[in-house]
């Protein structure tokens, strides 16, 4: 038997997320999956392709590898920079 499980849920086959984990109200964005991270306050979030940030909350416009020929991509705020080789 595995002794192995995710902090934060709470039930009968535990499939309930427990009202005190930092992932109950869903902080992340854009489809974001929140994960608990060594106690219930803690979290990170994983993004959605397309998606980067703390909680998924900005586009990540070098997610389309958009520069081409060996080229390396830097999300900027109005959208990315290509470093050319």
């Amino acid at each position: 038997m595995s002794t192995d499980f995710i902090a934060g849920f709470i039930g009968k086959i535990c499939d309930l997320i427990d009202e005190r984990s930092a992932c109950y109200k869903n902080p992340c964005l854009n489809g974001g999956k929140c994960l608990i991270k060594n106690t219930l306050s803690n979290f990170t979030c994983k993004c959605m392709i397309g998606y980067r940030g703390p909680l998924c909350a900005q586009e990540d416009h070098c997610a389309s590898m958009p520069c081409r020929n060996g080229g390396t991509c830097t999300p900027i705020e109005s959208g990315f920079e290509c470093a050319c080789k």
